[in-house]
Parts: structure tokens; C-alpha cells; sequence
């Protein structure tokens, strides 16, 4: 639900999460953490699949972010998705873009 992203997205605005460059998680990330969030809440799927195939190198740092942040335990944006019923065509470019998804 709606309140589920917002939690999400706020549990990684709280912790000092810290990417593979040991820097923090910017402001500009966590937004575009919840808006990719949202996409998914609202099963937006065509505008989620041109993001991920628009801007693969985003939606990779992106995919890293999330997995990196302790808090989520390890929830990514694959597993985020799968509990909205997306087309399997959007599950495969994510997966082709960020395989880690599955471990």
C-alpha cells in the first residue's frame, strides 16, 4: 500500500546507509527511491518499464541503494514488484539490469 512505500522510503532516509563509494544516500536518491516506489504501489507499469529501459544505469544505482539498506533486509525493487502482479516483461528487463535481485 501507499503508507508501505512512504515507511520504505522513510526507513532508508533514517539510517546512514552507505553505498559501494562509502557515500550517503543523497536526498535526490531517496526521492527518486519513493517515486520508483510509488510506480510499483500504483502498478504503473508502463511508465516503470520506460524508466527501467530509459535509464538502466539509474535504475541500477537505484537497485543498489535499496538492497543496501539494512533496514529493508534485503528487500530490492524485484521483490517490491512481485507483490503487485507486474507484467513479466517488466520482471525480466529488472532482472536483466540488476540479477543480484535474486540472491
Amino acid at each position: 500500500n501507499h503508507f508501505e512505500a512512504h515507511i520504505i522510503s522513510l526507513k532508508c532516509s533514517q539510517t546512514a546507509t552507505t553505498i559501494h563509494s562509502n557515500t550517503m544516500i543523497s536526498s535526490n536518491t531517496k526521492s527518486m527511491l519513493t517515486g520508483m516506489l510509488d510506480l510499483i504501489e500504483d502498478q504503473d507499469w508502463n511508465r516503470l518499464e520506460y524508466i527501467v529501459k530509459s535509464e538502466p544505469k539509474t535504475f541500477q544505482f537505484l537497485s543498489k541503494s535499496i538492497s543496501n539498506c539494512n533496514e529493508l533486509n534485503g528487500m530490492t525493487f524485484l521483490h517490491a514488484c512481485v507483490r503487485f502482479d507486474p507484467p513479466v516483461k517488466v520482471l525480466e528487463r529488472m532482472i536483466q539490469l540488476y540479477p543480484q535481485a535474486l540472491s
